[in-house]
């Protein structure tokens, strides 16, 4: 059984949608860090194992402005800290688009770059940038392979 675990914060009701479809069943709870997790065969993953999603690179870029940046490292700090899985997902992105600065941001292309290494190297945060616009199947496949990895022992040790 497969059970996608949402966060009440989340509201791009259509991608909410899309990754309800992919799923057996869901729930809105308040999710400590990340977007989105899961229970698989009523193990409850939210503490292990989450997705964060940014809907493009306008969102992450809005993040990154001093107000919101803390939050979002607080949020890495949280994962790192329980060793937890973050995997910041971001929807319609490709490193082409960041150094082209295909986004209306003025954020320049080598501070998001730079977030994103110091995501990867310090917070061991995953980054994903998925070019495509339709994020249902992509997240649970993050979520359901994840999950597996840590059932059968490859990632009972979580480093993250």
């Amino acid at each position: 059984m497969l059970k996608v675990l949402i966060d009440t914060r989340e509201k791009d009701d259509a991608t909410i949608a899309e990754v309800r479809e992919q799923f057996e069943e869901s729930e809105f709870c308040k999710l400590e860090t990340g977007d989105y997790s899961v229970i698989v065969n009523g193990i409850d993953f939210r503490n292990k194992l989450a997705v964060e999603r940014k809907r493009n690179l306008d969102e992450l870029a809005k993040n990154l402005n001093r107000k919101n940046s803390t939050r979002l490292f607080n949020e890495f700090r949280r994962a790192r800290t329980g060793r937890m899985r973050l995997v910041l997902f971001i929807q319609n992105s490709s490193v082409e688009k960041i150094k082209c600065h295909a986004y209306k941001s003025k954020m320049n292309p080598n501070a998001i770059l730079g977030f994103l290494r110091t995501a990867q190297n310090s917070y061991g945060v995953e980054v994903i940038l998925y070019s495509g616009d339709s994020a249902g199947p992509e997240i649970k496949n993050i979520l359901t392979k994840y999950a597996e990895e840590y059932i059968n022992g490859k990632n009972s040790d979580c480093k993250y």
